[in-house]
Parts: structure tokens; sequence; C-alpha cells
């Protein structure tokens, strides 16, 4: 009888566990991601907090669409807090924004954004804080945007141009940048 009860008290346990992370962020790529030669639902975002990033993207102080941009390309990443395989690849990110920086074409035409899926402010500014990211990040705590983009998982990396179709698509860390700043640059020699 005490093991019947212990099995039930079991099994009671991990299925509640189970049930916690219905709604959990997800990590991997799914099946759903926008793909190459998709067009990406417009979406809105609200404007940075920091004046400079603002500055570096071109927008005011007021929510704003990616078609209000005038960059050539935008290279967006899907992460999450959480996810370990973002954690591995913040450092390879922030290195990708500095080569982007040193390149006067790219420097002047791209710009990269993160949008933290399931993420509030305060998450997005701590891990701005602990990986000493230079490019804006932006909250996603309803996962909002992350499903314009077909809710791809974590860690998803996208390239469209200013009408939003899809160029480039990657899932999971990006672990050649100095090939992937070539590839970048091969793309903004055809727009």
């Amino acid at each position: 009888m005490k093991r019947a009860r212990t099995v039930v008290i079991a099994s009671f346990i991990i299925l509640s566990f189970s049930f916690a992370f219905i709604e959990a962020p997800a990590y991997g790529v799914s099946d759903t991601a926008i793909e190459v030669g998709a067009t990406l639902e417009e979406f809105t975002l609200n404007p940075p907090k920091l004046a400079e990033e603002r500055e570096y993207l071109g927008v005011k102080d007021e929510p704003f669409t990616l078609s209000q941009w005038s960059a050539k390309l935008v290279l967006v990443e899907i992460f999450s807090v959480y996810c370990q395989t973002c954690q591995k690849s913040a450092p390879g990110m922030n290195k990708l924004f500095k080569l982007i920086q040193m390149d006067k074409n790219l420097k002047k035409d791209l710009k990269m954004l993160a949008i933290g899926q399931g993420d509030n402010q305060s998450k997005v500014d701590a891990w701005r804080k602990r990986y000493r990211v230079q490019f804006p990040l932006f909250p996603d705590p309803k996962r909002e945007v992350f499903k314009k983009f077909g809710k791809p998982g974590t860690l998803y990396t996208v390239l469209i141009d200013p009408k939003g179709k899809v160029l480039y698509a990657h899932g999971g860390q990006i672990k050649d940048i100095d090939g992937f700043i070539g590839e970048l640059r091969a793309f903004h020699e055809k727009q």
C-alpha cells in the first residue's frame, strides 16, 4: 500500500512538472520557423530605452515597425535568457556586431537586434549587462514577435530586407563568425 501511494505521488509530481512547461520557451528549431524566401509579417517594437540605440536604429522615441527603417538589411536574433545555446552564442554575436561596425558599408546599411522571446525587460537588461551586449535587445514577454517568426525556438537568426523578405535563416549557434560576416557582405552586395 505504501509503495502504491509513493508511485501515485511520484507520478503526480512528474505530471505537474510536465504541465508547468507547456508554455515554457521553445529551445531548438521547430518545423514552423520562418524560412528563406518567406515574407515576415509586420510587427511593432517599443523604442529602445537608450538614446544611442534609438540613434543606431534611426528611430524616434515611439513604437516603430521594421518597415520604417532606412536600413537595407536587418539581422534579427531570437533568443531566450534561459537558452544554453544562446548563452554560448552571446560572445560570438557580440563579435559579429563589432565586425559589422568596423565595415563601413555594413555599418551604414545593416542593423542588428535581438528579441528575447518570453523575456521581460528586466531579464533582457540583465542579459545585456551579463554579456555586455552593445546592439539593441527587445523584450517579448508575450511572445508576440516570436510568433511572427513562426515560433522558431531559440537560438534563431534571420536576415531580412526592408520589405520583410527572409534572405537567411539559421537555427542554433553560428560558430564561424568570420565566415558569416563574409556571407553578410555577399547579401549586402546584392541589395
